[in-house]
């Protein structure tokens, strides 16, 4: 069975996650920390970090020695979790060297405003992305949740528009960009 028609039978089985809140399908793959552990890879000069989105907290093992780390997410993950909704524009109040994403930014409606909180927060941004030149699929996409469907451009223009300077990349690693900015401040 092709490719494509195997992605249209999931559409029509589990309808359009895009609308429903993530907690209703919410699920964590041992296969992502291979790519935490990769974006970890870009760690540079940073001790302190926040993981947006954090999940199962996966980035702790991957950190620096001393590294200091923030979970940030939707709902509570441990008694240090910090609770935001960034569907909601929440943003914690915080300073860090690094604020981390892996696997979230596809579930916002507004990664523009993520970018703008981020780059406020911290000196970098390492995170991940599956942007249309991977997964250009729209009915596929909106079937795993995802809000957003952008380009890599995007990404790249958002950031320069910001301030902020593409310092590291990795395309297509495991179905999915990995990306560093970094303030222009800082390189």
């Amino acid at each position: 069975m092709p490719f494509a028609l195997l992605r249209h039978l999931y559409t029509w089985i589990h309808g359009d996650r895009a609308a429903k809140p993530w907690s209703d399908f919410e699920y964590f793959d041992d296969k992502w920390k291979r790519r935490i552990k990769r974006m970890s890879g870009m760690i540079e000069n940073e001790t302190s970090f926040l993981d947006i989105g954090c999940g199962k907290m996966w980035l702790k093992e991957f950190l620096p020695q001393g590294g200091v780390y923030h979970g940030c997410d939707y709902t509570r993950r441990d008694e240090t979790t910090i609770i935001c909704d960034f569907n909601k524009k929440e943003f914690p109040s915080l300073s860090v060297d690094c604020c981390f994403a892996s696997g979230v930014i596809e579930y916002l409606d507004d990664p523009r405003w993520l970018f703008d909180q981020a780059f406020r927060s911290a000196r970098s941004l390492i995170f991940s992305y599956c942007p249309l030149e991977i997964q250009p699929d729209l009915p596929y996409r909106k079937s795993l949740g995802w809000r957003n469907h952008v380009s890599r451009e995007y990404f790249f223009d958002t950031a320069k528009s910001i301030g902020y300077n593409r310092q590291t990349e990795l395309l297509n690693f495991d179905g999915c960009d990995l990306y560093k900015f970094k303030s222009g401040n800082f390189l």
